[in-house]
């Protein structure tokens, strides 16, 4: 079955068939940024002014509304013929994703999601790298943390002087599957890779549509990543991945996503000419896979999805995964060992409560979180000390990975 073709003929293929064409992107393309909203109209104007107020010449803005029922679709028709708004009945991340880049005319696509805010110049410095080397597959850059009223909280993803990679990641997505990405808002795309990659699998991806196309896009040619901060990621406390509660359906679901993830990888590097892809995902060194194996093993031992597995072999496995990874520091490397280990070698009740508090590429990021909350208690103190009233309590969630899964 093929995907939605648009009348200038450009269309979603799905994945069988000959191997697709490289392509490049040409000069001063065209940039879509397509903003993806779902009931958040107390954001949705911040994230479409960020959009509008980009100074790259050559953009336009597409608004997506998956089928909210507050105010958004007043907040898009406000803008009138500024933006190229479609309403669409409610069908998940995924179903929003793959109305947006259908009606993206650009040659290069950004997807927002609605609570999140561009930063000026992005577009242009996202435009100028693709101009750089028009065979990129993709380009990420920075995330600066904001609250919920969209104030910076001084904290960035990745930290500097932490780097994300940039080059051909080719083999070492086959050997690894995962690398430090980015969410959804800090990349953009072009057109022609994600040609190959949508539609995205809908009923599977209502959400985490940003592992879908992190880990398939490097075998379409070599990523950048731009040291710009270029979005500013809002905590509010509904977040859909930040501050998540890790359970055994989060967890099978994960599971579950990995799984067909890497059928798709395993065909597309056949298709591609990449080298060393297995078709069964357990073979790769993917320290991530690992760890929500381990995770479901303990969480859920009568619904783990893969019968054959031992807590053992597994610990051994992360442990490996994580030495050879070559984008980990050595603190990183030091705490993800150790929570193999300790929960590996945990009872049940006792691994539950080290999971729930926290798991590698997972929801939950204790010192972060620890560090926002003190951000905030910071400035209402400040308010409070001056005489000012408290303003209206947010709760201020996890921040998003800021690498792998």
């Amino acid at each position: 079955m093929s995907g939605p073709v648009l009348p200038n003929g450009k269309g979603c293929p799905e994945s069988d068939g000959d191997a697709p064409a490289t392509a490049t992107v040409p000069p001063r393309p065209l940039v879509t940024i397509c903003v993806l909203n779902h009931n958040y109209d107390r954001f949705l104007a911040d994230a479409i002014d960020s959009a509008l107020a980009q100074d790259y010449e050559h953009v336009e803005v597409v608004v997506v509304d998956d089928g909210s029922t507050d105010r958004s679709q007043e907040v898009i028709a406000g803008y009138g013929d500024h933006l190229r708004a479609l309403c669409k009945e409610n069908g998940g991340q995924g179903s929003a994703v793959n109305a947006g880049f259908v009606a993206a005319r650009g040659e290069v696509v950004m997807f927002l999601d609605a609570d999140d805010i561009l930063l000026p110049g992005i577009a242009g410095a996202v435009a100028e790298a693709f101009e750089r080397q028009p065979s990129l597959a993709k380009v990420q850059f920075r995330m600066a943390l904001a609250d919920a009223a969209g104030t910076p909280l001084g904290l960035l993803v990745p930290p500097r002087p932490g780097a994300l990679p940039s080059g051909d990641l080719r083999h070492h997505v086959v050997r690894f599957r995962n690398y430090a990405w980015q969410p959804t808002s800090a990349n953009a795309h072009p057109a022609w890779v994600l040609d190959q990659l949508l539609p995205l699998p809908e009923a599977r991806y209502p959400t985490h549509c940003d592992a879908y196309l992190a880990e398939l896009a490097p075998l379409f040619g070599p990523v950048r990543s731009l040291d710009e901060v270029g979005v500013r990621y809002r905590l509010h406390g509904t977040n859909d991945f930040a501050g998540r509660r890790v359970t055994p359906e989060w967890i099978r679901m994960k599971l579950d996503q990995v799984c067909a993830n890497h059928s798709r990888f395993h065909a597309l590097a056949g298709r591609l000419g990449v080298e060393g892809s297995s078709a069964d995902p357990r073979t790769a060194l993917d320290a991530a896979f690992l760890t929500f194996r381990l995770a479901s093993l303990k969480l859920d031992r009568p619904g783990h999805l893969l019968a054959s597995d031992r807590a053992r072999t597994l610990v051994g496995r992360g442990v490996e995964a994580v030495l050879r990874h070559p984008h980990l520091s050595l603190k990183d490397r030091l705490k993800r060992v150790t929570w193999f280990v300790v929960v590996g070698a945990s009872p049940p009740p006792l691994a539950r409560r080290l999971i729930e508090a926290y798991i590698p590429d997972g929801p939950v990021r204790p010192r972060w979180d620890r560090a926002v909350r003190g951000s905030a208690r910071s400035r209402l103190g400040s308010l409070l000390g001056s005489g000012g009233s408290p303003p209206r309590r947010h709760g201020l969630d996890r921040p998003p990975r800021g690498a792998d899964r």
